[in-house]
């Protein structure tokens, strides 16, 4: 340090200040004190380190200091300066010089001033409130969305849920005190869980602010507002809001210009205020919340006359004035009329409640058609309101009939059409008849309709685009583009019918593999409903529009919408369009080689999705989880994929979704495939192309091909494999899917061995940056990566050099010896190592093992602290148990592992207790730990009746793993049955029921119950 510094930095309480000095003065190679600003400048100069020569006046007036005597403040100042000047490099640091006295502060910028002509010295000071000119002042900023959510994941060592972190974000506003403190309420009311695999989220049911926040913006106000003027702005600027005018606040207030410029200045010192807004929002709210009725209505009424020319600024303080109900009323239909949008509808919606009679039930019918898009319990309460006020109003019974057909809700909507009029029997019965059995999906009846009364023909420009849809859906493409066409011509067409039809255009220009045409469409149909800000058709049309571009091979810009699309679920609260938008993202992953990137998003939608009624949209969550794990091929994914679309088939069968259950019965055949049970891979091939073929979907036939192609090689019919690919490769060539149609191409040349024809397709991937691709050809052609087919093979264990063994607590075999593993950080490496091995990595880079195994420690210490881990490990244990790879390490060609000759061969005996026994469960891999403990299950499964002893044996750990799982608990009291244990069977569901009443699961009474209740329960897959 050369020169004299005097730094400070500042900003709102929370935001980092003190980590941020401590982070600089830990990172800077001198010595440092850290003193609080309103200690007295005798004990700061005491509390410094001795001087080896500090010439004899400072020696004097360090010794007068010491004996109590008073030194004036310009002597302390002094004083002070030169002990920092003849004690360089030295740097004090001064916390919170906000809480000083005015002397005190005044004090310190003296010493400042003294320190910036020191060479070698350095003053750093945190502040909440801005800093005077002795000092160079910083302000911390708020976190990035992106460092917030490193710091929650820090925090946690595992990654949250999308949503929560967005929430969080939102929250928290980057303040990282804020964002901790978010994230401990939420996981103390239970909004926020762990189950031991993975976190998982609920949204609050109403905006909260933890105590503990709240406590501290309460008391940082309390102290600022001594007097009743300063609070009065504080409570109008926090009712008004943010960017309100000066002359707005000051006539709000009841204060003049110069007045109010004055006190702003004061509340900006005091670190409330900055550029005259509140330093954070929480700030605006806490104060807004605390404002008591009575000031409220005063500054309510006192806002409504300062914007009387401006009825949609007005009409925000309606509620808050108390306003007689002819006046709130005009006022909040004066804003609605002013202006359309969202906020609009909400002032529509407050109206509501000033009106009454037949006005009351124009303005909810009004209302709730506004809102059915976006907020469904209201649209379907001032529904009902209208039609209660007005019994047998038609535009009220069609919009709730529409409400109540697209939820399924049968009764419902047989009450409310029970209140037709007669007169609405005819021929607009029929258009309403056709509305409701498209919404429910009965394209037949829709079409039988059509087929009965031709006059329909000239209908409703709305009753063409119904009917265009069911045509659509029933395959008669040539007539839904007639009707969409005719539709457009109709004289009473609306732009947002025009824009529904132009994307019904696209969908059949889709359909028919006409993807230049189809992605005009889309565009087209996306600017009107952008113009209109139908949000919810935006994000429609953005899906729609990105599928499109893909196969026109515009991946990027595909993504970008893909990710429009989500942000705007989001942005809506539409928890389900934000998963479906992820899900979207997470193919395109896929297709980038991004695999645990996709597994992120896959796993994140799952969460959503599994909270809510099964949809279609769960099933295809599941069969993406199942295709993603089918890809990787290694046991552990096996496993997994298995899983996944276990539960997808269960949930299509239950929602009777035919292609849901198609993709994964593929799904369960590869699988078999992989397991080697050839016939039983045939089998559910077989079940999977009857299950596409009377779908009628081409993408569905064709992926059906390309499993019957594959199993039929495994077998060795060499000729039905190549007849099954040309069929899929023709079916993919007419509906125009590019990436399809390669990778088919590609398992051609497999087939026939066609290296070149292989390294061609390599190239066409690659240059896309679909690495997925290439991986592809990678494996079917190994040379072609400069590989062979059997440098990845694990070898057994009776061969191998080394023998790690982590199916209970962690040894390791070398030679005869079989020994303990010691060492805690030795564990977490090798099974870090291992963990990566089964899932398929080829290394482990040196980051990621740096941040798992050293968190608190910088990243060059944990980086010399990793290599020197390394080489114990090797000196210790064995050179050949850990590999140096380009980025990082990977255990050696010569290691084996009882969990990987477990996935291979099924022992059980091999399982000596929990995986990964003794090691913290959020360091481990959750996909590697659950598909062991799946495999077990599976396994367990397989030999109940041969070996009933070894089933009990091994289901206990499944238990101890996790004491709510009810499969091992069944497991368990099936095999002491065979053995005829009926105490065993007792004991052993008395235990497991006391753990889940716990959390407020309720079996059974008996263990007899619990296994028919399973046997009842049982769908076979």
């Amino acid at each position: 340090m050369r020169a004299g510094l005097a730094v400070g930095l500042w900003g709102e309480p929370g935001v980092g200040k003190t980590h941020l000095a401590q982070s600089l003065l830990s990172t800077t190679p001198c010595p440092s004190l850290s003193v609080q600003a309103s200690n007295a400048l005798e004990q700061v100069a005491l509390a410094l380190p001795p001087l080896k020569r500090p010439g004899s006046w400072l020696a004097r007036s360090i010794e007068r200091l010491g004996s109590r005597e008073a030194l004036t403040g310009s002597q302390l100042v002094e004083v002070l300066a030169a002990q920092l000047a003849h004690g360089a490099p030295l740097i004090v640091h001064v916390e919170d010089l906000h809480a000083a006295s005015p002397e005190q502060r005044q004090l310190w910028q003296q010493v400042a001033a003294r320190v910036k002509r020191t060479k070698g010295a350095g003053l750093l000071v945190t502040s909440r409130t801005p800093l005077p000119e002795e000092f160079e002042s910083i302000r911390v900023q708020p976190l990035s969305r992106a460092a917030s959510d490193a710091l929650l994941e820090a925090e946690v060592r595992a990654e949250l849920p999308v949503e929560a972190r967005a929430w969080i974000y939102e929250q928290a506003g980057g303040n990282p005190l804020f964002t901790l403190e978010f994230f401990r309420f939420l996981a103390r009311q239970g909004l926020l869980w762990n189950d031991g695999r993975r976190w998982h989220w609920r949204v609050p049911e109403q905006r909260v602010v933890p105590a503990t926040v709240e406590a501290l913006i309460e008391e940082v106000i309390a102290g600022a507002t001594e007097s009743s003027s300063l609070k009065t702005v504080l409570q109008a600027k926090a009712i008004l809001g943010r960017d309100v005018a000066a002359s707005r606040l000051a006539e709000v207030v009841g204060s003049s210009l110069d007045e109010l410029r004055d006190a702003t200045e004061h509340l900006t010192r005091a670190g409330l205020l900055l550029h005259g807004e509140f330093v954070h929002p929480l700030y605006a709210e806490v104060m807004a919340r605390g404002v008591p009725a009575q000031q409220r209505q005063f500054l309510g009424r006192r806002a409504i006359a300062a914007y009387q020319d401006d009825p949609q600024q007005a009409a925000r303080f309606v509620k808050d004035a108390a306003l007689e109900p002819g006046h709130a009323l005009n006022l909040l239909k004066q804003a609605a009329q002013a202006r359309g949008g969202t906020q609009a509808n909400r002032w529509l919606v407050e109206a509501v409640d000033y009106a009454s009679g037949s006005e009351q039930a124009a303005l909810a019918l009004e209302a709730a058609t506004a809102l059915k898009g976006s907020d469904l319990p209201t649209a379907i309460r001032l529904g009902e309101l209208a039609l209660e006020l007005n019994p047998h109003d038609v535009p009220t019974i069609d919009l709730l009939a529409g409400i109540f057909a697209s939820r399924k809700e049968q009764d419902k909507l047989d009450r409310v059409l029970a209140q037709l009029p007669e007169s609405e029997h005819g021929e607009r019965g029929l258009w309403r008849q056709i509305r409701l059995s498209s919404i429910v999906g009965d394209d037949e009846a829709v079409v039988d309709l059509v087929r009965q009364h031709p006059s329909l023909l000239g209908a409703s420009p709305e009753t063409c685009y119904d009917i265009a849809w069911s045509l659509l859906n029933v395959g008669r493409v040539e007539e839904a583009e007639q009707f969409a066409r005719r539709a457009q011509q109709h004289p009473a067409l609306t732009d947002r019918i025009r824009g529904a039809l132009i994307y019904l255009q696209g969908i059949i220009h889709a359909s028919g593999a006409d993807n230049k045409n189809a992605e005009i469409c889309f565009r087209q149909s996306l600017a009107i409903f952008r113009t209109l800000e139908l949000t919810h058709n935006v994000v429609t049309g953005l899906h729609a529009h990105a599928v499109v571009l893909q196969d026109l091979g515009e991946y990027g810009e595909s993504l970008a919408e893909l990710q429009e699309a989500a942000a705007l679920s989001l942005q809506r609260g539409h928890i389900v369009q934000f998963a479906e938008a992820n899900l979207a993202i997470a193919d395109h992953l896929v297709w980038q080689g991004e695999y645990e990137q996709a597994e992120s998003l896959y796993l994140d939608s799952l969460g959503v999705l599994e909270r809510r009624k099964p949809h279609g949209f769960l099933i295809d969550c599941l069969n993406a989880l199942a295709e993603l794990h089918l890809t990787l091929e290694t046991a552990l994914h096996v496993t997994l994929a298995r899983k996944y679309a276990s539960e997808a088939l269960q949930v299509s069968k239950a929602l009777n979704h035919s292609g849901g259950a198609a993709s994964a019965t593929r799904a369960l055949a590869v699988t078999l495939l992989l397991d080697r049970q050839l016939s039983r891979a045939w089998e559910r091939a077989d079940e999977a192309m009857k299950m596409a073929t009377s779908s009628g979907r081409p993408r569905q036939l064709r992926a059906a091909y390309q499993v019957k192609a594959r199993i039929a090689r495994a077998l060795g019919h060499q000729d039905l494999a190549r007849q099954s690919l040309e069929e899929a490769e023709r079916l993919a060539a007419e509906i125009a899917e590019p990436l399809p149609l390669h990778v088919i191409q590609l398992e051609r040349c497999a087939l026939d061995r066609d290296l070149e024809g292989a390294r061609t397709h390599a190239e066409w991937f690659e240059q896309r940056g679909l690495k997925h691709g290439v991986f592809l050809a990678h494996r079917y052609f190994p040379e072609l990566a400069g590989g062979t087919t059997s440098g990845g093979a694990v070898p057994a264990a009776s061969t191998a050099a080394f023998h790690i063994e982590v199916l209970g607590p962690m040894r390791l075999t070398v030679g005869p010896q079989t020994f303990p593993v010691r060492g805690r950080k030795r564990q977490e490496l090798l099974a870090t190592l291992l963990e990566a091995r089964l899932s398929g990595r080829l290394e482990v880079a040196r980051l990621s093992l740096t941040e798992s195994l050293y968190a608190d420690q910088t990243e060059l210490q944990a980086g010399k602290l990793l290599a020197d881990l390394v080489y114990q490990v090797r000196e210790q244990l064995g050179a050949g148990l850990i590999t140096t790879t380009v980025d990082g390490y990977a255990l050696g060609a010569a290691v084996s592992s009882d969990a990987e000759v477990f996935l291979a061969h099924g022992d059980t005996r091999l399982w000596r207790g929990a995986a990964f026994s003794g090691l913290s469960l959020e360091s481990r891999s959750e996909a590697a730990r659950e598909a062991l403990l799946l495999a077990l299950q599976h396994r367990l499964e397989a030999q109940l009746t041969n070996d009933p002893a070894e089933v009990v044996r091994a289901a206990q750990l499944l238990l101890d793993a996790d004491p709510y799982d009810l499969k091992a608990l069944e497991l368990s009291l099936r095999a002491q049955g065979i053995l005829g244990k009926p105490k065993g069977q007792k004991r052993t569901y008395e235990w497991a029921r006391s753990r889940l009443l716990e959390v407020g699961e309720r079996l059974p009474e008996t263990w007899a119950d619990f296994l028919a209740r399973s046997d009842a329960e049982r769908t076979p897959t």
